[in-house]
């Protein structure tokens, strides 16, 4: 009997993951991918693809059941891992349907892709670093209205957690049976202590046009920022997803971090730069937020090797963990 149990238990799990994408609007979502309609699919999501999945708003009715039929389009019918603009779309999406609470059958699919793409990052190479998803509550804005001991709706402004501040409520909601998605549970089940605490813990992260200004150029070998040589010290860095852009910055512990360059996207690598007179000499691994390895550091050597960076001089760098 109990058998019997498990096996209609299994068929109606079955059943409803395919009723819920063989829907109209999943069919035309995954449709609209396989043939580019961005258009078509900017309609249907009610949404401008072109300006990034953090203009969906978490908890709106069915829009789990979309995000994940539009994440599963790409990572099945495109070609996401030679398309780095698709690549870090599909992470931000990852990134919105780990911040709701989604149903069995859609969360087990959701848990198979992702570990489809973790498995894809780690054969191959070439591919980017990802967060890994404890860092979801960072990337996903939320209100600031929601960390706000008096509530105001008025106030429209969307703030990034640190994630070393929030990791507890995170944990705590993901292990409650609370339907509700993290925004409206941390709204709602913070104390004003803990609100306050998240309030001065906001990471900054940066439009392309102000992360612009953090981007490094080079002049007979030496590394140079807005016309200016670089003045000695220890930085933070991240390479850009596309491998284009090198960008360098000093930490601020809970305000501004690898991620504040690139928004929370993947990146080829990460980690501490040592500069002196303008010159890159050393370079460890070490970043919290992307935890690179050695890999990642050859990726720093390639791009430093260019002949219009440091050329030959990028031999001499000291790359270590």
């Amino acid at each position: 009997m109990k058998r019997l149990s498990h096996i209609v238990f299994s068929i109606g799990i079955f059943l409803s993951v395919q009723t819920v994408f063989a829907s109209p609007i999943s069919q035309e979502i995954t449709s609209a991918v396989k043939q580019k309609r961005y258009l078509v699919l900017s309609g249907l999501l009610k949404k401008d693809l072109s300006k990034g999945p953090d203009l969906f708003i978490p908890g709106k009715s069915g829009q789990g059941q979309q995000l994940l039929t539009l994440l599963i389009a790409i990572i099945e019918h495109t070609n996401w891992q030679e398309d780095m603009q698709l690549f870090t779309y599909a992470d931000k999406i990852v990134r919105l349907l780990d911040m709701q609470k989604l149903k069995s059958p859609i969360h087990r699919k959701f848990t198979a892709i992702v570990k489809k793409m973790q498995a894809a990052v780690r054969s191959n190479h070439s591919l980017p670093i990802m967060m890994n998803l404890e860092y979801s509550v960072e990337i996903v804005s939320i209100p600031k209205s929601a960390i706000s001991i008096r509530s105001n709706r008025r106030d429209r402004t969307r703030v990034h957690v640190y994630r070393a501040i929030a990791d507890r409520l995170y944990r705590k909601w993901k292990a409650s049976s609370s339907k509700i998605d993290f925004q409206k549970y941390i709204a709602k089940h913070t104390s004003p202590e803990e609100k306050r605490k998240l309030q001065s813990n906001t990471v900054l992260y940066l439009t392309p046009s102000a992360a612009s200004t953090y981007i490094v150029t080079f002049q007979n070998g030496k590394a140079m920022q807005s016309g200016s040589i670089i003045p000695d010290g220890r930085y933070m860095y991240v390479i850009d997803a596309t491998g284009a852009n090198l960008y360098v910055g000093k930490k601020v512990v809970g305000s501004f971090h690898h991620s504040s360059f690139v928004s929370g996207a993947p990146v080829q690598s990460a980690g501490r730069l040592y500069i002196k007179d303008g010159i890159i000499y050393e370079a460890d691994m070490t970043s919290g937020h992307y935890k690179p390895t050695i890999r990642n550091g050859r990726r720093l050597l390639t791009y430093l090797s260019d002949p219009s960076r440091m050329g030959n001089q990028a031999i001499n760098i000291d790359i270590h963990r």
